[in-house]
């Protein structure tokens, strides 16, 4: 414990929920935090007191982390106010400028500094939409334009990951592969969007529950402390909300517990598949199940491969490609992606 960053954070809205989202608890203390709202001094959010700034002084602390992107400035200035160290204060969340060599090395001054709080692979998204927007928008590299794919839950479009997704359609299409096209671990079918749209030829099958995390998954993961998922997880979706967002006759969805969901479909052919489902035991079921009926030429993408708060996908993927004698190809998206190949 005494390693850890011993930080403050201030400002109880939803900016610090997006802030608590980036944290790596392994690498900070969160002392409690800070508010100019008397009304909440005494109270908690999320199980850490909120107090007033006449209580640091009782105190020893690294930090003080501003949790506002809008209002970063204005608390930063109220901060050095109070007598704060400028070298105590840190504005992750801040809006960087939009152009050249400022934006590029503020971006990594500030990227670097936040990789002290949280995994690196938990903020990639974070400044990606400032990258992209030097990025001239009048150049089309596909009929599918990026910059129409939905926003990730952390600030910023997945870049890496759908210009990934387009390049490897591309080369599929080339290859004039005909197999079938699937996501295993759909949610609100965001990604599943954009794989219709780059397949509007292939039948596609959308595997999910519906109803977020299973029970017998959880367990794995408790049992083997693979992560801290929960029963019901990303269970806020359904099959009408997901087809509102695919305009296609060709697609099947298939709702249940996987691989039970496969049933009638052993000689089906795949050319492409997603596997986004964040657990060990999915994830190396997918893989069993997808691989061996997976076209020559044909990709699998599987999801939050190196995300440390599920470490079952790396576990799966390690396991299930070591026994099989498959390499691995990691990329550099949200959550770092893996890509595999037959």
């Amino acid at each position: 414990m005494n390693n850890k960053l011993r930080i403050y954070i201030f400002g109880t809205g939803s900016g610090a929920e997006d802030l608590l989202s980036y944290l790596d608890l392994n690498k900070v203390v969160i002392l409690g935090f800070l508010d100019n709202d008397l009304r909440k001094h005494g109270e908690t959010f999320n199980d850490s007191k909120i107090m007033g700034f006449n209580e640091l002084e009782l105190t020893d602390y690294d930090k003080i982390l501003i949790a506002s992107e809008s209002y970063a400035q204005e608390m930063r200035r109220q901060l050095i106010g109070l007598g704060i160290p400028k070298n105590k204060i840190f504005s992750p969340l801040v809006h960087l400028p939009k152009s050249g060599i400022e934006m590029i090395r503020k971006t990594f001054n500030i990227y670097k500094e936040f990789n002290k709080y949280c995994s690196t692979a938990k903020i990639q998204a974070l400044y990606n939409d400032y990258a992209i927007s030097t990025i001239d928008k009048s150049v089309s590299r596909s009929d599918i334009s990026i910059y129409d794919y939905p926003d990730y839950p952390i600030k910023g479009i997945d870049f890496v990951r759908i210009s990934t997704m387009e390049f490897l359609a591309k080369e599929i299409n080339e290859k004039k592969l005909s197999g079938a096209v699937a996501e295993l671990g759909v949610y609100r079918g965001d990604f599943s969007k954009l794989i219709s749209k780059l397949f509007p030829e292939n039948k596609l099958y959308l595997f999910d529950t519906f109803e977020g995390f299973n029970e017998e998954d959880i367990k794995i993961e408790e049992d083997f402390l693979l992560s801290n998922a929960t029963e019901g997880r990303y269970g806020n979706t359904s099959i009408n909300l997901v087809l509102e967002k695919i305009s296609r006759t060709n697609v099947e969805v298939k709702k249940g517990y996987f691989p039970d969901t496969t049933k009638g479909l052993e000689d089906e052919k795949f050319s492409f598949v997603s596997l986004d489902v964040d657990l060990y035991k999915p994830t190396y079921e997918g893989l069993s199940f997808f691989y061996p009926r997976l076209e020559k030429g044909g990709y699998i993408m599987i999801h939050d491969y190196n995300l440390d708060y599920y470490k079952g996908v790396k576990k799966a993927v390690r396991e299930f490609c070591e026994e099989k004698n498959i390499n691995i190809v990691p990329i550099s998206d949200y959550f770092g992606s893996a890509i595999i190949t037959k």
